[in-house]
C-alpha cells in the first residue's frame, strides 16, 4: 500500500526553478523593488483617504442613506448656536457615556438618578484638553454644542428625578419601558 506525497511535485518545481531563478537572479531582486517602490506611493495620501467613519467605510457609496442625511443636512443644517438634540443626526464627535447600576437594576431609581447627576456635573466641569498647540485647554463649555449659547447640560436627569412631582402617567424603567396593560 503505498502514500500518496506532494514531495516529489514540490521538488520538480524547484529544480526546475532554481536555474530559471539564477539566470534572471538581477530582475528577480530588482523587479520587485521597483513594484514595491511603486505600490507604496499610495501610502503618501494616505491621511487624506483615510475615513474613520464606520457609515462610509462599510457601506455603498450609493446607499439610499446618504442621499437621505444629505436632504436632512440640507434642509436643516448643524448650527454652533441652535442645536437641538433631537436633530443630532449629522453630529460626527461626540461622547456617550453609559451607566449601568452595579445590582443590574433599574437606573431610574433616586439614588441612582442622584450619582449620574454628579457624574454629569462632574464630566462638564472638571474635564479638559490641550490644544494641538498646548496653549489652552478646552473644556466642555467651550466645546459643547449650545442652543443661544447655553451649552446643553442633560436637564433630563433633573427632570427624571421630578418625576415623581408630576404623577405617575407612564412606567419608566430600564431595560424596558411602557405602561402595563
Amino acid at each position: 500500500m503505498g502514500y500518496n506525497s506532494v514531495e516529489p511535485y514540490v521538488r520538480e518545481l524547484f529544480e526546475w526553478y532554481a536555474p530559471v531563478s539564477h539566470r534572471l537572479r538581477w530582475p528577480l531582486i530588482i523587479l520587485p523593488l521597483i513594484v514595491t517602490a511603486c505600490c507604496s506611493v499610495g501610502f503618501l495620501r494616505l491621511n487624506e483617504l483615510r475615513i474613520d467613519d464606520p457609515a462610509f467605510v462599510f457601506t455603498p457609496s450609493d446607499a439610499r442613506w446618504r442621499r437621505e442625511l444629505q436632504t436632512f443636512s440640507d434642509t436643516w443644517p448643524l448650527k454652533e448656536t441652535k442645536f437641538l438634540p433631537g436633530k443630532s443626526f449629522e453630529m460626527k464627535r461626540f461622547i456617550n457615556v453609559l451607566i449601568k447600576a452595579k445590582d443590574g437594576g433599574n437606573i431610574l431609581r433616586e439614588p441612582i438618578l442622584k450619582e449620574i447627576q454628579m457624574l454629569n456635573q462632574w464630566l462638564m466641569y472638571n474635564i479638559s484638553t490641550p490644544t494641538d498647540d498646548r496653549k489652552f485647554n478646552l473644556t466642555y463649555q467651550d466645546l459643547c454644542m449650545s442652543y443661544d449659547w447655553e451649552c446643553m447640560a442633560n436637564e433630563h436627569i433633573e427632570m427624571l428625578l421630578q418625576r415623581h412631582k408630576v404623577g405617575r402617567v407612564i412606567d419608566l424603567s430600564y431595560p424596558r419601558g411602557g405602561n402595563q396593560v
